[in-house]
């Protein structure tokens, strides 16, 4: 990286290059928080949002939104990828609801993206469920993704909140 300190200005990097640094998974981490931090707008970041959301922790996606704020538009993809994100999912959701709330829609397919996620799954959905249960569309799909991967809390959880929001395609 010691290019990107003598030639900076000069050096473009492309989705490709933020592509390959997000897929490297010894030292991307490091190599995506460089490039945020030494390459500046050179750094084209348009559809990597989702990679890093999915792959790394709040502290890359934090820079990422202090660097770029403007720039990351947070699609369903990008919190599907959070949702998704073994390691760090409920604190990339909670970044994420915290800095962008209003941008962070809780879909369907949302919602199945964290019941598919075996190691911080139950975390991102009681999380979803306690931050944003009343906005959740909660279809008999979601019933089933979450029962068949969570125990009683969540579905606890999930059974009050249908009884005190009012109906929004809930089947419970």
């Amino acid at each position: 990286m010691l290019l990107l300190e003598k030639r900076g200005a000069d050096v473009m990097i492309t989705e490709e290059v933020v592509k390959a640094a997000a897929e490297n998974r010894w030292s991307g981490k490091k190599v995506i928080m460089l490039l945020l931090e030494k390459g500046g707008p050179n750094v084209v970041i348009t559809t990597v949002v989702k990679a890093i959301a999915g792959q790394f922790g709040k502290e890359v996606m934090m820079l990422l939104l202090e660097k770029r704020g403007a720039d990351v538009v947070i699609t369903e993809e990008v919190v599907k990828a959070a949702a998704g994100n073994r390691e760090s999912g409920k604190e990339v959701i909670m970044l994420l609801l915290e800095k962008r709330g209003a941008d962070v829609v809780i879909t369907e397919e949302v919602v199945k993206a964290a019941a598919g996620n075996r190691r911080s799954g139950k975390e991102v959905i009681m999380l979803l469920l306690e931050k944003r249960g009343a906005d959740m569309v909660i279809t008999e799909e979601v019933v089933k993704a979450i029962a068949g991967q969570f125990g009683e809390e969540v579905m606890m959880l999930l059974q009050h909140l249908s009884q005190i929001s009012p109906p929004r395609n809930r089947s419970l």
